[in-house]
């Protein structure tokens, strides 16, 4: 199955910055495509994965994914009403929410 990775903050300049990092880790050869505007920010990996920068309000719902990083200051609720529901899989979901700073 292929990995659609979701990073959420309330300021799409944090959630940009946090996978600007994540692919600065990635050898070069690893990422197929860059997409990258003011509003959009995506990576594509050689295997498939995407990763995705994605602002958390109530306007970003509908997004699929398998994994999710999320910011610090993305308010309780919306993780639990919004960003629960955008993941895949119900088996093991904690495993597959990573927490930043």
């Amino acid at each position: 199955m292929k990995k659609t990775v979701g990073i959420f903050a309330k300021n799409i300049r944090i959630a940009s910055e946090f996978l600007d990092k994540i692919t600065g880790e990635m050898l070069y050869k690893n990422v197929s495509r860059v997409s990258k505007t003011n509003y959009k920010h995506e990576v594509e990996l050689t295997d498939g994965t995407v990763y995705k920068a994605i602002l958390a309000n109530e306007s970003s719902r509908g997004v699929r994914l398998t994994d999710a990083y999320i910011h610090r200051d993305v308010e309780t609720d919306y993780i639990n009403n919004v960003i629960m529901a955008f993941i895949l899989d119900d088996d093991d979901i904690e495993s597959r929410i990573t927490f930043f700073e």
